[in-house]
């Protein structure tokens, strides 16, 4: 509920740092991007603000640093975008210069990938905004197959991406980093000795000058009934399909219809993001005798049922 509006919205996200001290910046992005998405609505309700204010010192930023990134245009950017998303890619900037503005946040050459989802109760009208190489995907769980022995092939059916990994094998993002001042190393991005594996990310302010931008991709689609939405980090999807993602979720669901072991006999939400966590982790382990945790890479994922 953003401040005079009566309308009520949910905020979901996921972040994964990256770097020795990645974990200060994913902490710190997931402390204060909700404020900063606040801040856009309520601004916005006020009658001697815009949604599209932002303290000076960050606008700057806009013009001067990240439209010098290989020649993005925040300005021209913003203009294609819907209300909502403008709010979203000014949260996700003022999160971005307040974390390399902080002493106490690690933020030069340690960065975070983040997925965002903004879902309007009245509306039924889901944004999405995201940088870094984490995804978020949706299906309608009626339209499922029953086959709890799918493999990883990403035959994608019925699986819309809504967030997709911000890499170098994306067209757009490839001649944005070549435009840069930076240089390719197969799918990584290198300004001087420091190379990372994306294409935008909250943070990591040295590789701004190469291209590797905090302005996230947005869009924007209908909620239905029945729709679930999964958005999770590399950890998972590394070792996980989306097919196999949704019907982790869908066998989840039957099953425990058929057992009735819960009131509606229905799974939640939390029963198959902790289903989908455990069977990355048993995947990342694989054959191993023991249990080595720094096999593993960092597992995050939300569900969310509609």
């Amino acid at each position: 509920d953003y401040g005079r509006s009566k309308k009520m919205y949910t905020v979901i996200g996921v972040l994964d740092g990256h770097g020795k001290y990645g974990h200060e910046l994913s902490s710190f992005a997931a402390k204060n991007m909700p404020c900063e998405i606040s801040n856009q609505f309520t601004s916005a309700t006020s009658s001697s603000s815009s949604l599209d204010e932002l303290p000076e010192p960050i606008l700057e930023f806009e013009r001067q640093t990240i439209q010098k990134s290989g020649g993005f245009n925040c300005d021209e950017y913003k203009s294609t975008t819907t209300r909502t998303q403008r709010a979203l890619i000014n949260a996700f900037h003022a999160v971005h210069y307040n974390a390399i503005h902080d002493t106490k946040v690690k933020a030069g050459r340690n960065g975070a990938t983040c997925i965002v989802c903004h879902i309007d109760h009245e509306s039924k009208e889901c944004t999405v905004a995201y940088v870094g190489d984490s995804r978020a995907i949706r299906f309608s769980a009626g339209d499922a197959d029953d086959d709890d022995d799918a493999d990883d092939d990403d035959g994608n059916d019925g699986i819309e991406v809504i967030a997709e990994e911000h890499t170098v094998s994306l067209p757009a993002e490839r001649i944005r980093i070549e435009n840069g001042e930076g240089t390719l190393r197969g799918q990584n991005v290198f300004y001087g000795p420091i190379g990372i594996a994306m294409t935008r990310a909250l943070g990591d302010a040295v590789m701004v000058r190469a291209g590797v931008i905090p302005t996230p991709a947005v869009g924007k689609f209908q909620l239905h009934q029945g729709d679930v939405l999964v958005l999770a980090t590399d950890g998972i999807w590394d070792v996980l399909g989306n097919e196999r993602v949704r019907d982790i979720i869908v066998t989840l669901e039957r099953r425990q219809q058929q057992q009735q072991q819960q009131k509606h006999g229905s799974a939640t939400a939390q029963d198959a993001a902790e289903e989908i966590a455990r069977v990355a982790r048993e995947r990342w382990m694989g054959d191993l005798p023991i249990v080595d945790e720094m096999k593993a890479d960092d597992i995050m994922v939300v569900v969310v049922k509609c």
